[in-house]
């Protein structure tokens, strides 16, 4: 069984060894911000909402934080008149992992910090992905996107795998023993953030790629597909507002403290990364919307548990689906949209369609926040369980213009 084991292993590195060298450390630099990743978002969020309880606070943190990745994402087109997408890259990083680092040493707790934190938290974001995303679509075809998109998700399943328990762990344990209490453990926390995130923009630095040519920030002109491509971001992208705050908070409440809510979403990322990588290697990519059909299913029927019973299991249940559907979507639809954006009119300049990518993506993340600020006008619980299940019901719909979009593109009648 082991000589199996290492034989699969040798083909896996080989194949992934058919990746260019500037692709492969565009990979390692984002395995490295993915290690940050849950530290200055999943704890970010625990953290005020272990400070104050309020559910509104986390709602404008992230609020703003949706506003300021478009933000980023237009500024970024300007900045890349004058400094090299790479160096951009790094900076945004930075800012994303010091917005966390704000958080954890001066938590006033009033709602002009708060609008600070997650405005600087968006930019930076914005910097970073609009960078990240932009060389990914340089670098890769329609012959390799699959496969790359899915090292991509299941690096970050198998890092999320590990870092969200340990540093649960890491903060309860401290309190357990009385060395030290969690807010110090906290703010180590978001500092090991810093680190990673710096070593991550210094290792793609090495890359031998052209700076980006950015002439256009804005869609003028565009085919009908992209009209589908702004509609499903839109819905499909409420799932994520939502996801922002409700899962950590339903495991804050109803199931433990931050150990808890580490070992939870490291237990649904280990559900997720198997499955995922076959998709990559097996996948087509004309037949992806019938895999987001299933994870639309799979979500509504976790929320819909969760509405029902409001009870532990039923939170375990909603996060592992939640979790399931929303990684099992991604993949498969973004690969549709770059292929869509790959079609568009190259006048253009293929990162006007990645800053209207984001807009619409925030958009939808900015409906999801805004559903919660509505139910929270009836009650915290409310708002904690039926939100999943209208989100769950705005997700379905989002397959009708996936399909669209996919029998466009592919040619299907």
């Amino acid at each position: 069984m082991f000589k199996n084991i290492k034989k699969r292993f040798r083909l896996e590195i080989k194949h992934c060894l058919t990746l260019s060298v500037d692709v492969r450390r565009l990979l390692a630099s984002y395995y490295l911000y993915v290690m940050a990743y849950p530290l200055f978002m999943l704890f970010t969020n625990a953290y005020l909402w272990q400070q104050g309880g309020d559910l509104m606070q986390l709602v404008i943190y992230n609020l703003l934080f949706c506003f300021g990745l478009p933000l980023g994402f237009y500024v970024n087109g300007l900045l890349l008149r004058h400094f090299h997408t790479l160096k951009l890259y790094a900076l945004g990083g930075v800012l994303e992992a010091l917005s966390a680092v704000l958080v954890v040493m001066f938590p006033s707790g009033t709602i002009s910090s708060l609008i600070l934190y997650g405005l600087i938290a968006g930019f930076g974001g914005g910097l970073y992905w609009a960078n990240k995303n932009y060389l990914s679509l340089k670098l890769t075809r329609e012959s390799n996107r699959l496969y790359y998109n899915s090292l991509e998700s299941v690096g970050d399943m198998i890092i999320n795998m590990i870092v969200p328990a340990l540093a649960g762990l890491f903060i309860v344990f401290g309190e357990h023993t009385s060395w030290y209490i969690p807010t110090t453990a906290y703010k180590l926390l978001m500092f090991l953030a810093l680190i990673l995130v710096i070593l991550a923009g210094y290792v793609v630095q090495s890359s031998q790629i052209k700076d980006l040519d950015c002439q256009a920030l804005f869609v003028k002109k565009h085919l009908g597909s992209w009209s589908l491509v702004r509609l499903y971001n839109i819905l499909s992208n409420v799932l994520v507002g939502v996801g922002f705050v409700i899962p950590s908070v339903l495991v804050l409440v109803l199931v433990g403290k931050e150990d808890a809510l580490g070992i939870v979403n490291s237990v649904t990322a280990a559900l997720s990364a198997l499955c995922l990588y076959i998709l990559g290697r097996i996948g087509k990519t004309d037949n992806n919307w019938k895999v987001v059909g299933v994870a639309s299913i799979v979500y509504l029927f976790g929320a819909l548990l969760l509405a029902l019973f409001y009870n532990p299991v039923s939170v375990l249940v909603y996060i592992t689906t939640s979790t399931i559907g929303w990684t099992f979507s991604w993949s498969p639809s973004y690969t549709v949209i770059m292929e869509a954006i790959d079609r568009e009119n190259s006048d253009t300049g293929q990162y006007a369609y990645i800053c209207d990518n984001e807009l619409t993506f925030n958009i939808g993340r900015s409906i999801g926040l805004c559903l919660i600020v509505v139910a929270l006008s009836v009650g915290q619980t409310t708002a904690l369980r039926f939100v999943p299940l209208i989100t769950g019901l705005i997700f379905l719909s989002a397959l009708f213009p996936l399909v669209k979009l996919s029998n466009k593109l592919f040619k299907k009648v």
